[in-house]
């Protein structure tokens, strides 16, 4: 029987993490942004007009902190 990789995640109240287990079992923490394996628990959501039907790209992380302090428009931050 074939097995197929497993995707964990740790949403915590203060860091979040994302391991992979391949079909070995071996599982291995991802990394972002180098070799950082946890990041801050944030959402960002970036701000949009009333009534637009375009898609906005969610953030996460230290990209979610970039994003909401580089935005003209401040969208919603969740920490």
């Amino acid at each position: 029987m074939k097995t197929e990789p497993v995707i964990g995640l740790d949403f915590g109240t203060t860091n979040s993490a994302v391991a992979v287990a391949d079909t070995d079992r071996q599982a291995t923490l991802a990394t972002f942004g180098g070799d950082l394996a946890a990041f801050r628990s944030i959402l960002y959501f970036p701000a949009r007009e009333r009534g637009s039907q375009q898609n906005t790209e969610t953030k996460a992380g230290p990209e979610a902190i970039d994003s909401y302090l580089d935005a003209d428009t401040k969208g919603r931050l969740i920490v």
